[in-house]
């Protein structure tokens, strides 16, 4: 009773509070905000999660179909200047289709711009929310990029994946042919 649902696929206001009360009236901070769930009502979608590094303004990455070459998302190295050292961002890409392939790339120009990046695809049928790591890196990653596919079923194919690293200012290729 009192209680009102979150919606997970549209927008929702939230209060937040500080004071040493709990009656919301005493609370000498308070205030409202909105979160936008509406770009996962997809029910398969991906999601990067990033924690930036020392330079976050060095990094860039992006999702492209690439069936049809729509791209999904893709972050610029200036949309990561306003981040510190530490900080995390998640971003979320629908548009997802069953049946086509993807491709993901990540750089990193100086090499110390992540720390961690991890991305999945998810699939949220309304009751439960499933998740399937795609690929993750960070450290010493300069860039990646991974093409996939996912099946009719939802699972997840790797095809093949770049890995650049930086080690003592030098870049060493590998190269790893998924089955």
């Amino acid at each position: 009773p009192g209680e009102i649902e979150i919606d997970g696929f549209g927008s929702n206001t939230f209060l937040w509070a500080v004071g040493s009360i709990n009656d919301f009236g005493y609370h000498y901070a308070r205030d409202s905000f909105v979160l936008d769930f509406s770009e996962t009502t997809d029910p398969y979608y991906v999601q990067l999660d990033l924690v930036f590094g020392t330079n976050p303004g060095e990094v860039s990455w992006s999702l492209v179909n690439a069936d049809t070459m729509e791209e999904i998302f893709s972050v610029l190295p200036t949309g990561n200047a306003d981040y510190g050292s530490g900080e995390a961002v998640t971003k979320i890409g629908s548009g997802i289709e069953l049946g086509q392939s993807y491709s993901f790339q990540i750089v990193d120009s100086s090499g110390g711009g992540m720390d961690q990046y991890t991305l999945n695809l998810v699939h949220d049928d309304g009751d439960d929310i499933f998740s399937t790591l795609i690929t993750s890196g960070g450290g010493n990653v300069a860039s990646e990029e991974t093409l996939f596919h996912i099946d009719e079923n939802g699972g997840v194919v790797g095809l093949s994946s770049n890995i650049q690293m930086a080690i003592d200012a030098s870049s060493y290729n590998f190269y790893a042919n998924l089955p």
